[in-house]
């Protein structure tokens, strides 16, 4: 289980010298955290509401206040998150740079005539389940189009003359008309079809590709935290 260690040092050097040998001693780095009050409303509210987080992780909530106001009187604020078996020797390395002893601290505070604030306020803290949507791609269709030569058939009558010269007996009596010569000679033409071949593309079928939308109803199953406060009486 993790637990959360702090200690308040009087000057930005000791606090970092004790994360150093905690960093050495095996605590990432990640898991701790220096904190500084800069003199200003905003950033005060803002370190508050951070340390206010840490009463989950076993920080006594009478203390909180106390280390509120050492950050106030520019102390330095090493928070470290480590497991529950390591919490005294974490607190054993804070000491041993100097880190202050909060309650001693907060006495002689006291007898300077500061009082703390002894009003905290614990979030009661609950997730709500979002359900957003996204496109994503499923899949569809690819069409390709192509060209492909078939061999055809086609049976064509066709039409073709010829001269022909007979010549035939005769006996009768010639006309002038018979006797005459012709100079332009008598020409007789013979002619004959041939096949013409044409092409003239139809279109015989269509391909429509279009898209149709459907809905459908899916249930979504999560887990949502939230972050209750017990009160038990002190013995």
């Amino acid at each position: 289980m993790a637990t959360m260690v702090l200690g308040l040092f009087d000057t930005q050097e000791e606090a970092g010298q004790a994360r150093r040998t905690l960093e050495t001693a095996g605590i990432p780095s990640t898991q701790m955290s220096l904190t500084q009050h800069n003199g200003t409303a905003a950033a005060d509210e803002t370190w508050w509401d951070r340390l206010k987080t840490m009463f989950g992780l076993g920080v006594h909530s009478e203390d909180l206040p106390y280390y509120k106001e050492g950050l106030r009187r520019g102390g330095t604020l090493l928070s470290v998150q480590t497991a529950e078996a390591k919490e005294e020797e974490v607190a054993g390395i804070l000491a041993d740079h100097n880190a202050v002893d909060i309650d001693t601290r907060a006495s002689e505070w006291k007898s300077g005539g500061w009082s703390p604030d002894e009003q905290i306020t614990i979030p009661v803290v609950e997730e709500e389940l979002a359900i957003g949507k996204r496109l994503v791609r499923r899949g569809g269709v690819r069409i390709y189009t192509s060209v492909t030569e078939s061999p055809v058939e086609e049976t064509v009558t066709l039409r073709e003359e010829h001269v022909q010269v007979t010549r035939r007996p005769a006996n009768r009596a010639a006309t002038p008309s018979d006797l005459s010569a012709s100079e332009t000679p008598i020409e007789i033409t013979e002619t004959a079809e041939e096949p013409i071949v044409s092409k003239q593309a139809k279109v015989v079928e269509e391909v429509v590709v279009n898209k149709t939308d459907t809905e459908r109803t899916k249930t979504v199953r999560d887990t949502v935290r939230r972050k209750d406060v017990d009160i038990k009486q002190a013995s």
